[in-house]
């Protein structure tokens, strides 16, 4: 009969560092690597409420505020390999002055981390696309 493993305590349980921390190559940067930590399910509670109370507030979403509800999952998830968070909530709008396309790449890669569904970040990333040729020139 194999030994089992003794049960965590309670104490073990809260000790376990369970959430992982991915790394990602991203082609808009040259390939360099980026930190992302996964989602907490406190964060993840935090970050569904903030996404219903945009729904709620305004159904018809806007490229800016599909922009902005992507930096802010980046906020909850880029990282450094250890896992501590590299921006907090003040800083995140810094975020917003980083290139689209490197934006929407970060974006990508903290949803697919977070286990956000492949539809909305394709919803999300029409948004954008669309938003970035409306304001492109016309010749």
């Amino acid at each position: 009969m194999a030994k089992r493993s003794p049960v965590m305590t309670k104490a073990d349980i809260l000790d376990v560092k369970d959430l992982k921390v991915v790394r990602k190559p991203i082609k808009a940067w040259d390939n360099r690597e980026v930190c992302f930590r996964e989602i907490s399910g406190e964060d993840g509670l935090a970050y569904n409420d903030y996404i219903t109370q945009i729904k709620k507030d305004n159904p018809d979403i806007s490229a800016k505020t599909s922009l902005m509800a992507g930096i802010r999952l980046l906020s909850m998830m880029l990282s450094d390999e250890e896992g501590n968070l590299q921006f907090t909530e003040e800083e995140v709008k810094a975020l917003g002055k980083k290139s689209l396309p490197a934006l929407m790449e970060l974006i990508s890669c903290a949803a697919e981390v977070a286990g956000v569904s492949s539809t909305a970040i394709a919803e999300a990333k029409n948004k954008l696309k669309n938003a970035q040729t409306a304001d492109l020139p016309s010749s």
